[in-house]
């Protein structure tokens, strides 16, 4: 399989729209691979997938309550754009 190919395959599997990780991936694929390492990464991207996810849901209770999408913004830290693509 074409190294290109690899690079556009991982990047959508992990919601990537470019190549910009093209480097981790040649790394995952030609390097020495740690367990630890990735574990540590994988952890720590769940944590702020997380997170953010918590952030809507607080975004989408206080908009139910008649809250401003500014004041959301400033509670959540979320930009406008986001708040105003959450329906409730």
């Amino acid at each position: 399989m074409p190294l290109e190919l690899i690079v556009q395959v991982y990047n959508i599997n992990h919601g990537h729209n470019s190549e910009a990780n093209a480097s981790e991936v040649l790394n995952m694929l030609f390097g020495e691979w740690d367990k630890e390492e990735y574990l540590e990464v994988a952890c720590e991207e769940a944590r702020e997938a997380g997170m953010e996810q918590e952030k809507l849901i607080i975004a989408k209770n206080l908009l139910s309550e008649g809250s401003t999408p500014e004041f959301v913004q400033r509670i959540t830290g979320l930009s406008l754009d986001e708040i105003e693509e959450i329906d409730f």
